[in-house]
């Protein structure tokens, strides 16, 4: 699978499903397949954020991400919203990046520039990107998009863009645990 810009979803939605996509220009990254599997490159996306600013997977290279796709209805992806930014200072250090992905607002829409404030401002994010995103970025099969089948739905990547984890549902212990493996593995080399 190719990697997909999602700023228009529909339309690129409907190219993606015939044509793949290629990676974008300013991508640091070098290769040109990816997928949704644990083992498999990250695909890039890039969605707007909290500030109303274009956030893009392949800029944070090097870094350990967690993708937390949510719905702003979902008490499970509350709880996890409320660690987020917890989790991020704790390993502030080890340039570990939470980013939520806001799949739905209450209403079951994409979530608008509001609801992405609001859910910052909700569960003090202050520096913890939360998205804009759509449903073309998941894909049980994982053949079209991340694996995610549940809210929330978190994948966790590697400093090298590779999928090290994912874990339906929320467990907080599940994902400190992972994230002290990954950090603690660059503190060997």
């Amino acid at each position: 699978m190719k990697c997909l810009n999602m700023r228009h979803p529909l339309l690129l939605f409907s190219i993606f499903l015939a044509l793949g996509c290629s990676q974008p220009d300013d991508s640091p990254i070098t290769w040109t397949e990816c997928g949704g599997n644990i083992g498999d490159h990250a695909c890039n996306f890039s969605f707007m954020d909290q500030t109303g600013n274009d956030w893009s997977l392949y800029n944070h290279h090097g870094s350990i991400i967690v993708l937390d796709f949510s719905a702003m209805w979902c008490d499970y992806c509350k709880k996890a919203a409320e660690v987020a930014q917890e989790i991020q200072n704790t390993h502030e250090n080890d340039d570990v990046v939470w980013v939520t992905i806001l799949l739905q607002n209450n209403y079951g829409q994409q979530p608008t520039l509001e609801n992405l404030n609001e859910w910052a401002s909700s569960f003090e994010m202050t520096s913890s990107p939360v998205l804009s995103g759509d449903a073309s970025i998941i894909d049980p099969t994982a053949q079209k998009g991340y694996n995610v089948t549940t809210w929330p739905g978190l994948v966790v990547i590697d400093r090298d863009m590779t999928i090290s984890h994912e874990l339906k549902g929320w467990n907080e212990m599940q994902i400190k645990f992972w994230l002290k493996q990954l950090t603690k593995n660059r503190e060997a080399r």
